[in-house]
């Protein structure tokens, strides 16, 4: 038996450790590094298809993380108008996005798109994220898209106007001279100016000479400015030659610019050479300050992002050095769990208490505020590893940190109870803390508190418990325990 259970213990700990090299080294093919191969053929009625596919070194069709899909197969009709958008995989089957679509079909009035429908991979009506099947569009005279109205399928087989999960049920644009939608509005069923839930319900824009977006500004339902979550009215926002954003000013109601609720009034980005973005934050009085996880600025490198001191210097902090090098939360968490194994006496609960401040440490210490303080769809970031290098690198790390706190756990209560009893409580413990921890972060705004990062968790105690199990560790002790009740 103990054979058995050394084998075992073997194969979960190589499992466990490959899994983790390889998710953490594999990096999901963008869009940037992938080549595109199209192609156009002829369809009926003077239709035409063509698709379009990203492509790896060895001519391979492969998706691309940043979009979701492998190929995009788009029909147009006799005139150039696009009838159908199709989205498929390696194999050329459909493939959902992440709002919930698999393709999009657009019914055209005088080469209008006047109803635009989603669909599922089966080709069937499919309600996307945002809450709705279809949208129906009006134009203006000038051929401008004038105003959406968003609709679902009742069970009669009828469509009804919906509201969105953003709170509006129509969306209209009104244009200057040059065809620039220079104020946005949002309406309720009724057609009334309503607030969404990101607290405004009209956008005034203005355009610069390249066309972009050089200010906005927010009103609410009765016309007054519109205060948002960090605090703005409004921004200001800079562009390089190339038509990079370099400099984002937040404002008041008086149009002046406002320190936000983080500390910062100012954002600027530069772009390195290499592919990489540096943003840096600034007050109303151009000085830096921290944007929020006590750092000055980001490096974004488009794997990993890198914190900054106000100097643009990298941050020496044990969870920089984690984002920098993500092999070593493998060799911590190995070290650590390997540690606990062989832990006696009163020592265990220092470490116990030890481990529990550096969880807190790595959960909350140093968590942004988020716009949304909860994600409870469940699964999300399993559905989205394999694409989504960042998001697979956080279910990893979720998993590790609680491997260590399961093993130590089980290594106590092994000595007082018998070691499956002690497996099971340990678990439950493990979860326990989650919960903590996720409440935590809902409660004041730090982090994102997820249904998956509990079950990320919870499985990173139940493998520490079951390697403290399958080592035996404590063995000695409970075995003492039997003897003395017998």
């Amino acid at each position: 038996m103990k054979v058995r259970k050394r084998i075992l213990l073997i194969v979960i700990v190589a499992v466990v450790a490959a899994a983790t090299v390889v998710s953490i080294t594999y990096r999901a093919p963008t869009s940037k590094n992938l080549k595109t191969s199209s192609s156009t053929t002829a369809g009926e009625n003077g239709k035409s298809v063509t698709t379009t596919s990203y492509v790896n070194d060895k001519g391979s069709v492969v998706v691309a993380s940043d979009k979701g899909y492998a190929t995009q197969r788009v029909t147009k009709d006799g005139e150039g108008h696009t009838l159908m958008e199709e989205y498929l995989d390696e194999s050329g089957a459909l493939i959902a996005l992440s709002s919930g679509y698999a393709a999009v079909s657009y019914t055209l009035t005088d080469g209008l798109a006047t109803e635009i429908h989603y669909l599922d991979e089966q080709m069937q009506p499919v309600v996307i994220s945002t809450g709705y099947f279809s949208i129906h569009r009006t134009y203006t005279d000038k051929k401008l898209a004038d105003t959406d109205t968003y609709f679902i399928h009742t069970s009669d087989g009828k469509e009804a106007q919906v509201t969105r999960k953003e709170g509006y049920a129509a969306y209209s644009r009104i244009y200057n001279e040059k065809k620039q939608a220079i104020i946005l509005e949002y309406r309720d069923l009724q057609g009334s100016l309503v607030d969404i839930t990101s607290g405004y319900a009209r956008r005034i824009r203005s355009f610069n000479e390249a066309g972009k977006v050089c200010e906005e500004l927010y009103y609410d339902a009765s016309g007054q400015p519109a205060i948002l979550s960090l605090g703005q009215s409004g921004y200001r926002r800079d562009y390089d030659d190339e038509g990079r954003t370099i400099e984002t000013t937040y404002i008041g109601p008086n149009g002046a610019p406002i320190n936000t609720t983080r500390g910062y009034s100012t954002i600027k980005t530069s772009y390195p050479s290499d592919g990489s973005t540096i943003t840096q934050y600034y007050d109303v009085d151009g000085h830096p300050v921290t944007g929020g996880n006590s750092q000055y600025g980001v490096l974004d490198t488009g794997e990993q992002r890198i914190y900054l001191n106000e100097d643009g210097e990298i941050v020496h902090r044990l969870d920089n050095v984690l984002m920098r090098h993500p092999v070593w939360v493998l060799v911590i968490g190995t070290v650590l769990t390997v540690l606990s194994l062989f832990l006696r006496g009163r020592v265990r609960w220092v470490f116990l208490f030890a481990y529990l401040l550096f969880i807190v440490y790595m959960t909350m210490y140093y968590r942004e505020p988020q716009g949304s303080r909860n994600r409870l769809e469940l699964f999300y970031s399993y559905r989205r590893m394999l694409t989504d290098d960042g998001l697979r690198q956080q279910v990893i790390n979720n998993i590790l940190l609680f491997i260590p706190l399961g093993t130590i756990l089980s290594n106590l209560i092994s000595s007082k109870l018998p070691t499956g009893k002690a497996t099971i409580i340990s678990v439950l413990i493990c979860m326990g803390c989650s919960v903590v921890i996720e409440a935590v972060q809902w409660k004041f705004g730090i982090g994102l508190a997820e249904v998956d990062d509990l079950i990320s968790n919870t499985l990173g105690g139940t493998i520490g418990a079951i390697i403290n199990f399958l080592a035996g560790a404590g063995k000695c002790r409970s075995a003492k325990h039997k003897l003395y009740r017998a």
